[in-house]
């Protein structure tokens, strides 16, 4: 499987340099996987809101950021949107800062304002806020 070794390793390059251009660097390191959504919605990625996996050579735990690899052909920009959106997310929560409702699909002002700050640019959707 070495073409998803290399899709995995430009994912972890692409997201310490969005860390460190957007957000100064100040986002944790997290564990970025590769992970079909299983379903039909276009869910291209998500974040965990748990630090759910654990390095036993420092007992550090780390959170899970996932990227659906079945949109991968959606081009760099659709990935890139992806992962600031993410980002947004893992902000917020080192933040303690809840943004999002109604089982973690409706996203808020909160949202809104990281995801603004840091590169991105966002609309209204009645369904996911």
């Amino acid at each position: 499987m070495p073409i998803l070794n290399e899709i995995s390793t430009e994912l972890n390059r692409m997201y310490k340099l969005l860390n460190m251009h957007f957000y100064n660097g100040e986002i944790e390191n997290v564990i970025l996987h590769l992970q079909t959504n299983g379903k039909e919605g276009k869910i291209m990625g998500w974040c965990t809101d748990r630090k759910i996996w654990k390095d036993h050579s420092c007992a550090e735990y780390y959170r899970e950021l996932t990227i659906c690899p079945e949109y991968l052909h959606c081009g760099i920009l659709e990935v890139y949107d992806t992962l600031l959106h993410e980002m947004a997310h893992l902000y917020n929560m080192q933040k303690g800062i809840k943004d999002v409702s109604r089982g973690r699909s409706y996203h808020n002002k909160h949202f809104k304002a990281a995801a603004e700050a840091h590169g991105l640019i966002t609309t209204h959707d009645s369904k996911y806020g």
